[in-house]
């Protein structure tokens, strides 16, 4: 029976991936530096399509021999930033982290009576920028999405999101635990808890892991850093 866990953390440097025994050991480990691009000042992109590459070659090699081994997995990632991706999960432009300040001078137009305070690096500024400088890449998104759920859609083909990278983003009513903007290119939400697709065939080539194996949907890193050090 399988009985190892893959977690699976998109950093806005690295990407990581760690495969652990149920008693929570480290059975293997392997990371890879993902290069960022400043195009203009104040601007920090990266290519998506090269973080999946690295990210795939993280997995083969934790999963080499283990695939079949491996129940599960989760993923966790740096927060904000936006990856615009087409209806097919290919991304229109390059994705852009949370240190990016081109939205500075954006205002998002977040409810006056929501306890939210946006930052330029935050997707509900990107968000608004892109649609100001960059109308042409928001009529080819179907989707925003955070680094950790590009990765996932890479690997089941679902597009989701959960609560706690949304409750980072400027875009989630904390009260009603739901979206308040009605914007079309928001995932849909659930809980980090809630298996969101299985890897499949296409990704199982290209990462190792076993086609089937179920994917959850994780958590931004603060929140995974905290449950990790075992905070209650």
């Amino acid at each position: 029976m399988p009985h190892l866990i893959l977690g699976l953390d998109v950093g806005s440097t690295l990407v990581k991936a760690a495969a652990f025994d149920l008693r929570g050991r480290t059975v293997a480990v392997a990371a890879r530096r993902v290069s960022l691009a400043t195009p203009h000042p104040g601007w920090l992109e990266r290519d998506a399509a090269e973080t999946w590459r690295n990210v795939s070659a993280v997995l083969r090699t934790v999963t080499r021999g283990r695939a079949a081994r491996i129940a599960a997995v989760g993923l966790t990632g740096c927060g904000n930033g936006a990856v615009f991706v087409d209806p097919q999960g290919r991304p229109v432009r390059p994705g852009i982290l949370s240190g990016d300040l081109r939205a500075r001078e954006e205002r998002p137009a977040i409810p006056p009576d929501l306890p939210l305070q946006p930052y330029p690096g935050q997707t509900a500024a990107l968000l608004a920028w892109v649609r100001r400088h960059e109308p042409q890449t928001a009529a080819r998104a179907a989707h925003v999405l955070f680094w950790k759920d590009y990765i996932r859609l890479q690997l089941t083909g679902v597009v989701a999101t959960d609560f706690t990278d949304a409750g980072a983003s400027g875009l989630l009513d904390p009260r009603a635990v739901r979206w308040w903007s009605q914007d079309r290119l928001l995932p849909p939400l659930q809980s980090s808890l809630e298996q969101a697709g299985s890897v499949t065939r296409r990704a199982a080539c290209r990462t190792g892991l076993a086609a089937g194996t179920p994917v959850f949907a994780g958590c931004i890193d603060c929140e995974a850093a905290a449950i990790g050090s075992g905070a209650a």
